[in-house]
């Protein structure tokens, strides 16, 4: 996305971005504002180098998404000119075995809240000491059945850590229908849990 106007307040819900030759999802301002976009419940999977790939973008909200087999990062929020990255937040995603690095922050204000971020030779770059603070963890989530493309969390035996294990405070559309991760008191992190999303069939 390389916007030659302003860009605000779009919605991008319960897509599967997979086996593209490039990144995944690419995010520059190009000189123009890009606020306040939501990523929602989202599955982005074997796409060249980059899970999501983001610059100058600010306000965003990653919320509930697997990002999954790239070969060099899963997120990298990265500076863009005189925009900068600012105050974008990250919650409830899980990142798994995305090559060298889980997630690459050089962006400032951004948030991390409950993610799962596990399998890469480094999980954070340009980042504190995430792994163990603000709900987040490093653990095998357990997806059902990833090589088939089924990123439903494993259960009840084995159980995957991620199910009951995060937050609704920040999704945006609240409580989701049974069986998203948005479903229950205190959610799991990902696409979905035990069942599939009503309606959307399975990823």
């Amino acid at each position: 996305i390389f916007p030659q106007t302003t860009i605000s307040r779009n919605d991008f819900i319960g897509n599967t971005i997979r086996d593209n030759g490039t990144n995944g999802v690419s995010m520059s301002d190009n000189g123009f504002p890009f606020t306040n976009q939501i990523f929602l419940r989202n599955v982005i999977v074997r796409n060249g180098s980059v899970g999501v790939d983001v610059a100058g973008v600010q306000r965003a909200v990653f919320v509930n998404n697997v990002i999954y087999g790239h070969l060099s990062r899963g997120i990298r929020l990265k500076p863009q000119g005189i925009s900068l990255t600012r105050t974008n937040s990250l919650v409830n995603n899980i990142l798994f075995s995305n090559g060298s690095v889980g997630i690459t922050n050089a962006a400032i204000g951004t948030s991390f809240l409950f993610n799962d971020v596990f399998g890469h030779i480094r999980n954070y770059a340009n980042s504190l000491a995430l792994v163990v603070s603000n709900g987040n963890i490093a653990a095998d989530p357990i997806f059902s059945n990833a090589a088939a493309g089924n990123f439903r969390l494993s259960g009840p035996t084995p159980l995957s850590p991620c199910v009951d294990a995060g937050t609704t405070n920040l999704d945006p559309l609240g409580s989701g229908p049974e069986g998203t991760r948005s479903s229950s008191a205190r959610s799991g992190r990902g696409r979905a849990e035990l069942q599939p999303v009503v309606g959307g069939g399975d990823r």
